[in-house]
């Protein structure tokens, strides 16, 4: 993505940071660190996201931890976590997957130690329905 045209566009609002609630994981937060780095360093926060496919194997949920640890030593500064966990993410056996499932406790416990903020968005108002 070109930075520039978007820091252009942030310097006429005076914004100085923007995040990047969408950074995804592995690949894809190692090629937007590099490019903020090699472009913009200082102007962008990135995010990192859990891919919650496979939520019921067995080692999801450490998996998902050594990935989310993977993504901060490669750039990402947070985790966000998307209404979909919830609402329409499900395990394995199609069960739909509540916020406080257990089995997503090693991400939880890993953001902790990482001492990273998360940030979640569980639902939509009432009014959106």
């Amino acid at each position: 993505m070109d930075l520039n045209t978007l820091t252009i566009e942030m310097d006429k609002m005076n914004m100085k940071v923007m995040v990047n609630l969408s950074g995804g994981s592995g690949e894809q937060i190692s090629k937007s660190v590099k490019n903020i780095n090699q472009n913009k360093p200082g102007r962008f926060i990135v995010f990192a996201n859990v891919d919650f496919k496979g939520v019921g194997e067995t080692g999801w949920g450490e998996k998902a931890a050594k990935q989310l640890e993977e993504d901060v030593k490669n750039g990402a500064n947070g985790l966000k976590i998307y209404k979909s966990l919830g609402f329409s993410v499900k395990d394995i056996n199609g069960v739909r997957v509540p916020v406080d499932d257990a089995r997503l406790d090693p991400i939880w416990k890993k953001a902790g130690e990482l001492k990273i903020p998360v940030l979640i968005h569980t639902a939509d108002p009432k009014s959106f329905w």
